[in-house]
Order: C-alpha cells, then sequence, then structure tokens
C-alpha cells in the first residue's frame, strides 16, 4: 500500500504545473521598475602632453611588418621550390628563322581559318544528315 501512495503522490506532484513565485496572472498590474543608475562623473585628462607614438616608433613597428611580411614570403618560396623543383626537361626551341617572312600579328591567315570554319561546317553537316 505504501508504494501505491508514493507513486501516486509523485504522479501528482509532477502533475502540477511548477510557476516561479513572481509569475502571478498575466493581467497583473506591473511592479514599478528600479530607479534608473546615477550617471558617474568620469575626468578626462585634456591637459596632458600624450602626443601618441614618436616617429621613430612608428618607423620601428612599420619595419617590423615589413620584415615580417618578407620573412613570410620568403618562407613560402622555398617551401614551394622544395615541393616542386623543377626539372630540366624544357623543350628546347630553335631560334627563328632570319629569312622567313615576318608575321605582326599572332592571328592565322584569314585563308586558314576560312578553311577551318568551312571544314567545321561540313562535319556538322554531315552529322546532322546522319542523326535524322
Amino acid at each position: 500500500m505504501k508504494p501505491r501512495l508514493l507513486a501516486l503522490a509523485l504522479l501528482l506532484t509532477l502533475a502540477v504545473p511548477a510557476t516561479a513565485p513572481g509569475q502571478g496572472t498575466p493581467f497583473a498590474p506591473l511592479e514599478p521598475s528600479a530607479p534608473p543608475p546615477t550617471p558617474t562623473q568620469t575626468f578626462s585628462n585634456t591637459g596632458s602632453d600624450d602626443d601618441g607614438l614618436d616617429g621613430w616608433q612608428q618607423a620601428l613597428i612599420f619595419g617590423s611588418g615589413l620584415i615580417l611580411l618578407g620573412g613570410i614570403g620568403l618562407a613560402i618560396v622555398r617551401d614551394a621550390r622544395q615541393r616542386a623543383p623543377v626539372t630540366d626537361n624544357r623543350r628546347i626551341v630553335a631560334p627563328p628563322d632570319p629569312d622567313a617572312p615576318k608575321r605582326k600579328g599572332t592571328r592565322p591567315p584569314r585563308e586558314r581559318v576560312k578553311e577551318r570554319r568551312r571544314d567545321t561546317a561540313r562535319r556538322a553537316r554531315a552529322q546532322r544528315k546522319r542523326n535524322r
């Protein structure tokens, strides 16, 4: 009988919602709020002759920053050279023929471009005919 009574009491305590002590009805008037804190007086030292950093201090900071950036760049370059060494399998290019006609631009001659486009168009037409 005792265990049943204990279980029933436990069930009733869990079933009843617990309310915070400050919570009453939601329609009750609000409590007055706390008065705003009084502002504290701060004194600023405007009469001092503290001008910040001197010129040599700024130069020292700039110089150390440049040295730091240079060191970082050097470490990156050194690491890149160690990880991907350049092999000597470069293509040997013959010097240009002095008697060859000089071309001013890098575009291919018009005739070659025209012929290439015609050839591409022919192949495309043939492909479309096969896919009918």
